[in-house]
């Protein structure tokens, strides 16, 4: 990338402030309030994606649940099992 798209792309982005010292641009990521310097003679090297993800710093993790659902055969199952299937709320009714 060169610096003129670089600091095109900055202006554009709401979620990054950048101020410029010497040949370094320091990048501000207000979502996460990280700051990352980044060296302007090697900018063509980097995509913006690369430099946009390098300003997350390892904060933007998603939080995953386990999948607790599985497949099983209601043939096998007590009186009790089977009630307890019919008695779910399934979500979704319209």
């Amino acid at each position: 990338m060169d610096r003129i798209e670089f600091f095109s792309k900055l202006e554009a982005d709401n979620q990054l402030e950048y101020q410029v010292e010497f040949d370094t641009a320091i990048i501000h990521n207000t979502v996460y309030d990280t700051y990352t310097q980044i060296d302007l003679k090697k900018l063509h090297k980097m995509t913006w994606e690369q430099i946009k993800t390098a300003t997350h710093h390892g904060k933007n993790v998603e939080n995953i649940t386990r999948v607790t659902g599985f497949f099983s055969k209601v043939s096998g199952w007590n009186k009790g099992k089977t009630g307890e299937l019919k008695e779910r709320d399934r979500g979704g009714k319209l």
